[in-house]
């Protein structure tokens, strides 16, 4: 029976599932050096550990959501933490760089299970009366999370080991697990138990592979590289789609894309999500080429941002809940345009005030955006696709990220040489990038506005 106490701990858990999750997915950044020498291989093979994190989160959480459908929410919910902790562990004490790259598979599908579950279990436990504000709170959790990563490992990798950046991951899940079996109800239904399509899941898995390699390197791989990265893109894409629509019961489940609402929310989450992490990748290069700023400065300005999207996330999903969520994303994505010319007007005048500015702005933008649109995309979808629309919007929040990184990276690549430090030719590419964010920034604009809040379903307060 659903109780306030449980709300709470739902909460509290999901945002716990979010914040470690967006912990993990950046705090391997400042370690990578010490790691790349401790293993003594190159950079080419250390740069995996970051990848095989993300690339598992993105390849496997559609599928998650129908092993959710199958198995319930809460089992999955809790493997997730307990694999997260061993894995963690194994992380930690890895022999080999392979043994830990490896280890970051595998800990990257405990994280893939969290990410499909902890909005899974908000969707059906928690009342849609408080569901923007329950968003904000673990949208706020998972972006304090991906800030204070490169705080936190760069003082555990100077003052300890970069071992404990992952063994800091092993007390918490054992106490999450523990927890989440005491206070989360049972499951009570599970949908009929059917094959999984594993010839699917490799299709997606190989599909988004290809997609990520081609914008990423598309600036710097040789034309034919580029060009044979395109044409299998589209042909693996192309194949994904057909068998998808040959099967009774697809991994991508066509309806939720074919309904307007639906796909117009997510496109705009995707959008919204890639240029906020797109600028948190890039914006380090930038305080350190144009501005001179050490890693420890730059990485204080990179949490301000993040600190405001914190703060403001919970009572943007607040209004939400009040008001509807049209008003409040669409000024959210007005926002990160915004915040798009001030990065641009910054890198033009070289203007330190407009540069800090812009981060103000990219924070409260982010704040008043990600909660709200990642609720929208529950809100849009009918009750009996709850747990798939879960995945499907923890899909595009990831996807989003990676998608942002690879761009932005690939834009800034096509202009600037990294070993080259000269400040005109980055200016160039930071140029290019922010003509680009605002492009996209206007997409995630225009689809939410078209998307009314008439469209939001029943309350949800009664299901278990």
């Amino acid at each position: 029976m659903f109780t306030p106490d449980a709300k709470h701990w739902i909460i509290g858990l999901a945002s716990l599932a979010f914040f470690m999750d967006g912990l993990d997915a950046s705090i391997a950044m400042i370690a990578l050096p010490t790691i790349t020498t401790d293993y003594g291989v190159g950079v080419d093979i250390s740069t995996w550990v970051l990848i095989s994190y993300l690339f598992i989160i993105c390849a496997f959480i559609l599928p998650m959501g129908k092993l959710i459908e199958r198995h319930g929410v809460k089992l999955i919910f809790i493997l997730g933490f307990a694999i997260f902790a061993v894995t963690s562990l194994i992380c930690a004490f890895a022999p080999t760089i392979w043994v830990l790259i490896a280890a970051r598979f595998a800990q990257g599908f405990g994280a893939c299970m969290l990410a499909a579950a902890a909005p899974a279990l908000v969707a059906l436990r928690v009342p849609s009366s408080i569901l923007g504000y329950t968003f904000g709170m673990i949208g706020a959790a998972s972006v304090i999370g991906f800030a204070l990563g490169p705080v936190v490992g760069g003082i555990l990798v100077e003052f300890l080991s970069w071992n404990w950046i992952f063994l800091i991951n092993v007390p918490i899940g054992i106490v999450a697990v523990f927890m989440a079996w005491l206070y989360i109800d049972p499951d009570q239904e599970h949908a009929p138990k059917t094959s999984i399509d594993y010839l699917g899941i490799l299709l997606i898995a190989v599909t988004m592979s290809l997609f990520l390699l081609f914008v990423n390197g598309w600036a710097v791989y040789p034309p034919w590289i580029s060009a044979t990265l395109a044409v299998l893109t589209v042909v693996m894409g192309y194949s994904t789609l057909k068998w998808e629509m040959s099967r009774s019961d697809p991994i991508i489940p066509l309806a939720i894309i074919y309904d307007k609402h639906v796909l117009k929310v997510l496109v705009a989450l995707v959008a919204g999500c890639a240029v906020f992490t797109g600028f948190i990748f890039l914006l380090p290069f930038y305080m350190d080429i144009i501005h001179g700023m050490s890693p420890a400065i730059a990485g204080l300005c990179l949490f301000l941002p993040a600190l405001l999207a914190a703060i403001i996330s919970p009572f943007a999903g607040k209004v939400m809940d009040m008001r509807g969520g049209r008003i409040v994303t669409s000024i959210g994505a007005l926002m990160i345009v915004l915040a798009s010319i001030l990065m641009l007007l910054s890198g033009m005048s070289n203007t330190f005030f407009l540069f800090f500015l812009s981060l103000i702005t990219l924070g409260i933008a982010v704040g008043v955006f990600q909660g709200p649109a990642s609720g929208r995309v529950i809100a849009v979808s009918p009750k009996e696709w709850y747990a798939l629309a879960s995945a499907f919007m923890s899909m595009s929040i990831y996807f989003g990220a990676s998608l942002g990184t690879a761009l932005f990276s690939g834009i800034l690549s096509f202009y600037y040489d990294m070993t080259s430090r000269n400040s005109v030719e980055f200016l160039g590419g930071w140029t290019a990038v922010c003509i680009v964010s605002i492009i996209v920034s206007i997409i995630a604009l225009y689809n939410e506005w078209l998307v009314p809040d008439k469209t939001m379903h029943n309350d949800n307060s009664q299901l278990r």
